[in-house]
């Protein structure tokens, strides 16, 4: 099934965002206790002793703040892995396994906010500009992790090869092949296209495998991508959930191009077809017909 819906351009900047500040609510607990002390103050200051002590405090916590507390914040800078051509989430190429990534899947679980990946010259580098040239995202939902060898055809098919879950067969694997492979020749078949591999951690026996991850080395490992088309390629290690493929797999675009995608194919079962298009469509406020 492959699913086409049309994007819109946005007006948002085309810059990424700066870099992101890591840890900053555990390093600025002076700032807040100094806070606290000053609304303790404005409600008694009618107490005198208790006076003199929050002022005592306020003048200890502001000398301590001149001297450490901007130099306590950790400021976590985007850097290219050497000898990586593509920057990748978790400063990772989409050719290398990828390294920690988001919780497991959890209804509950509170969404963290991730760092920038690009280095700070990415805009005005050469590979940069191609991408910039890019109108269409192509989207293979994950759905199992493969864990076997990608270079033999008849282990990839083989259900121990892949990390399933309980409702899931050996069957299930020739519909995970089939994506991958469709995907493929969809990259092919268009010059103007980035096709992304979604899906993050979401089997424990895999390890730190990815579900993108490895649906990208298998289809590696077949010869399924056309040399030129490679850096075409590449992955969304942290969706949990279909809307999440969509979302995560438009901001990759995004941080790759500096644009939104004009047109987006999605590859994903047919039963699936009515979630995409009349919830997460609408949820995503994306245009219905072309």
């Amino acid at each position: 099934m492959s699913l086409h819906i049309r994007i819109t351009p946005s007006n948002e900047p085309d810059e990424l965002p700066a870099n992101f500040t890591r840890g900053a609510r555990n390093a600025a607990w002076p700032f807040r206790l100094r806070n606290l002390v000053r609304r303790y103050l404005r409600r008694s200051a009618q107490h005198g002793p208790w006076l003199l002590v929050g002022l005592a405090l306020s003048v200890i916590l502001n000398l301590y703040l001149l001297g450490h507390g901007t130099a306590s914040l950790d400021l976590v800078a985007p850097s290219e892995r050497p000898g990586s051509g593509i920057p990748h989430p978790g400063n990772h190429h989409p050719s290398h396994p990828p390294g920690h990534h988001g919780p497991e899947h959890d209804e509950n679980a509170a969404l963290i906010s991730l760092a920038p990946t690009l280095p700070a010259d990415w805009s005005r580098s050469a590979l940069a500009a191609q991408y910039r040239g890019l109108t269409e995202l192509i989207v293979v939902t994950g759905n199992a992790v493969f864990w076997g060898n990608p270079y033999d055809m008849a282990h990839v098919a083989h259900g121990e090869s892949w990390a399933l879950e309980p409702f899931q067969t050996e069957s299930d694997v020739a519909g995970f092949l089939e994506h991958i492979r469709m995907g493929s020749d969809m990259l092919a078949q268009r010059p103007e296209s980035l096709l992304v591999f979604s899906g993050g951690q979401t089997k424990p026996q895999a390890g730190m495998r990815s579900e993108a991850q490895s649906y990208w080395q298998l289809a590696q490992g077949q010869g399924w991508f056309k040399s030129d088309n490679l850096w075409r390629a590449t992955t969304e290690e942290f969706a949990r959930d279909s809307f999440e493929n969509i979302l995560f797999s438009m901001c990759r675009f995004y941080e790759l191009t500096g644009h939104y995608p004009r047109k987006l194919s999605v590859i994903s079962y047919p039963f699936k077809q009515k979630r995409y298009e009349t919830l997460h469509r609408v949820a995503l406020k994306i245009p219905e017909t072309m």
